[in-house]
């Protein structure tokens, strides 16, 4: 049997995607829909039409 190789050479392309990775949410006091990065999950950003303040949470 072959031994096992794992080729690592599109984790950094994926890394970067990630990074890059964005999301519409509609901002539950105004409507405003607006967009987030996958950094945001996990914590608190504000609307930048009303200014509340909306927790991110992963689901």
């Amino acid at each position: 049997m072959a031994p096992f190789e794992f080729d690592d050479s599109g984790i950094d392309d994926l890394m970067n995607e990630l990074d890059h990775l964005s999301f519409d949410i509609e901002c539950p006091e105004c409507s405003h829909s607006f967009s987030i990065s996958v950094d945001d999950v996990g914590k608190s950003v504000i609307c930048p039409n009303c200014g509340v303040s909306i927790s991110i949470e992963s689901e």
